[in-house]
């Protein structure tokens, strides 16, 4: 067994390596004190060296995640270093990892909840604050006009699933394609994806895995606009703008709609092009194609109907058994 200083040592290079800026070494350190005294207890509890050094390097991955978000939220930086490290954890899972395998992930998984179960005992104030707050978004068809547009409240713990979900509801999609969210690059010089992991055939990099993101992670009053694509076929567009972060309502049901503009094109129309064709054709009876599109659409289509009262949002979590129960 490796002696508990050994340990240590190999953590004091931890700040240096997780740096972006200069800013990042001392919020580094303080993680690292949070972190000695699980590793002392890893130790003592009798599990080899392989496996204390295994754990050891999951929470470097679980340390420079959490060095990464507060570059993309500065006001980490003003709480409790222990706060910000059982935020991370709060759900039994560590921050996704960009550089990891799935094997990976779920081996880092393993270190965040045995790391949660050994520092639990106090609530995370932080994590608390988050469940009484909403995210007020305006989410915009591009390449429309008139616009159709949306605006929702979700629950500030939502992942990127959980808002997938909401904007497909709102919008009225069906979710029959693939959908993925960019966002500006925390390091800046590029973006983030974030969807359903996939291979794009082109040797990119997967897309972040949406359910494993949080949305308060990413985005934030200062950093407020991202965009959502729908179907990589017809190439659907939507521009999400983080209007406000508000109180929850005591009696309030999220998500919600507050409002709106005009119907959602019809799924597999043919994009922004063939929204267009078919809304002329619509509005002319006489025109050719006329019949044949209202066979295609099961009957009349009116672009300008909308009503935020009609609509009724699904339950991501089960969005997602449902689309991957065959997996």
């Amino acid at each position: 067994m490796a002696k508990i200083k050994d340990f240590n040592l190999l953590m004091d290079p931890w700040p240096e390596s997780w740096k972006y800026t200069g800013r990042d070494i001392p919020a580094g350190e303080a993680l690292v004190v949070q972190m000695r005294p699980f590793v002392e207890y890893l130790q003592q509890s009798g599990l080899t060296r392989k496996t204390v050094k295994r754990h050891l390097d999951n929470l470097w991955s679980i340390g420079g995640e959490i060095i990464r978000s507060m570059n993309v939220e500065p006001e980490k930086r003003k709480r409790r270093p222990r706060e910000v490290l059982l935020e991370a954890i709060e759900m039994g899972e560590a921050p996704l990892c960009r550089d990891a395998s799935e094997a990976e992930q779920r081996s880092i998984d393993a270190t965040a909840r045995k790391l949660k179960k050994f520092m639990e005992g106090k609530p995370a104030p932080a994590a608390a604050k988050r469940k009484r707050l909403v995210y007020q978004f305006k989410v915009t068809l591009e390449a429309i006009q008139p616009p159709v547009w949306r605006r929702i409240q979700v629950p500030g713990d939502y992942t990127f699933w959980d808002l997938h979900v909401a904007v497909q509801d709102a919008m009225g999609w069906k979710d029959y394609h693939l959908h993925e969210f960019f966002l500006p690059s925390p390091k800046g010089g590029g973006r983030l994806s974030i969807g359903i992991p996939h291979d794009d055939g082109f040797g990119g990099k997967p897309p972040l895995a949406g359910w494993r993101a949080k949305l308060a992670a990413y985005l934030s009053p200062e950093r407020n606009r991202a965009v959502y694509v729908y179907d990589f076929g017809d190439d659907w567009v939507h521009e999400l703008e983080l209007e406000a972060v508000l109180p929850r309502e005591k009696r309030g049901a999220y998500p919600r709609c507050l409002a709106g503009e005009r119907a959602c094109p019809p799924e597999d129309c043919g994009g922004p092009p063939g929204y267009k064709e078919l809304v002329e054709a619509m509005a002319d009876p006489g025109q050719e194609r006329y019949q044949e599109l209202i066979e295609w659409l099961g009957g009349p289509f009116d672009p300008e109907r909308f009503d935020a009262a009609e609509i009724v949002f699904d339950d991501p979590g089960q969005r997602r058994r449902v689309a991957f129960a065959g997996e």
